[in-house]
């Protein structure tokens, strides 16, 4: 099982950050913040969803990742140089903490949903688990977890109660 942290220290594409996490308890979330300002890129990171391209990762992009308490799931709000939602990233996994150091990790589960602003979502990376599975990096039981987390998390979007942080400018703004 993949050990991930927020502070994405060991990702090679960029080559300058800042990046901060805090601990917050509002009204809609309770958990850890992680915010993630790209400054400088070796290259734009750009993928490719049903034939259309979104440019996830490039110079003046930042990414806010939230661990709400309690839950086996992050969501990552990833924003353009404007600001602008590109697209929320929820990863499903067995659980997540945060170290001595305050930084935020989580155990992936692989298994990932992709939001769009327009409301559209897209379930990706089965492969991945299902790879996971067949090499015994994780037990049927786990498989079976990421599936329940994602089922439960689908129905709640499906019926427009899954609470997507839109990355409050008080968030953001915070120096």
């Amino acid at each position: 099982m993949k050990m991930k942290y927020a502070d994405r220290k060991d990702w090679k594409r960029i080559t300058e950050k800042s990046w901060r996490s805090f601990n917050r308890k509002g009204y809609y979330f309770h958990g850890w913040v992680s915010i993630f300002e790209i400054v400088k890129v070796k290259e734009p990171l750009t993928v490719n969803y049903n034939k259309r391209n979104l440019k996830l990762a490039d110079e003046g992009y930042t990414w806010v990742q939230y661990f709400p308490k309690g839950e086996s799931y992050t969501v990552t709000v990833m924003q353009n140089e404007e600001r602008e939602v590109i697209q929320w990233y929820i990863d499903i996994c067995l659980n997540h903490g945060v170290t001595e150091k305050d930084i935020p990790w989580y155990r992936d589960l692989y298994l990932d949903i992709i939001v769009f602003p327009n409301g559209t979502w897209c379930l990706v990376d089965e492969d991945e688990l299902d790879a996971a599975l067949k090499l015994g990096i994780i037990t049927k039981k786990e498989f079976d977890y990421a599936y329940h987390v994602a089922n439960k998390l689908i129905n709640k979007l499906e019926s427009h109660s899954l609470y997507l942080m839109e990355n409050e400018p008080e968030i953001i703004n915070k120096r």
